[in-house]
């Protein structure tokens, strides 16, 4: 007898998940909720301006699989004033990662807005992360 180990193949079957009483559930998906937060925040107390949202836009790389997403329908006309965060419909995405491979994770978000004087605003954020290890 062998152990058995998550991804093993028996013809066209593969092992992808077991419970066990000692180990519980075991599986080699991880579903990741990424959630995006919106702030319109300045370094110094009292000073800003506020912002109506445009755009929203970015994408995620789980290895070599990009997956892009938008939520400019969603934010688009929301004024955020000084100080203050996005509070409409939650901004999540929902991706799937295989532990037992070795991958480089990315979320790359850009936001654009307009000033009540007319300058368009961008900014951009990403989160960058190693699974599998």
């Amino acid at each position: 007898s062998q152990n058995l180990f998550l991804k093993d193949r028996f013809g066209a079957s593969q092992l992808v998940v077991f419970v066990n009483d000692l180990q519980g559930v075991q599986t080699c998906d991880f579903n990741a909720t990424y959630t995006i937060l919106l702030e319109n925040s300045f370094n110094t107390v009292g000073s800003g301006s506020s912002a109506t949202l445009t755009k929203l836009n970015g994408n995620i790389e789980v290895g070599n699989q990009i997956i892009p997403f938008s939520f400019t329908d969603e934010i688009s006309g929301t004024v955020l004033s000084p100080n203050t965060t996005y509070v409409g419909t939650p901004l999540k995405v929902d991706v799937n990662i295989d532990l037992t491979v070795v991958s480089n994770n990315q979320v790359t978000t850009i936001v654009s807005a307009i000033s009540p004087s007319g300058f368009i605003c961008n900014d951009i954020d990403s989160l960058n992360f190693v699974s599998g290890l």
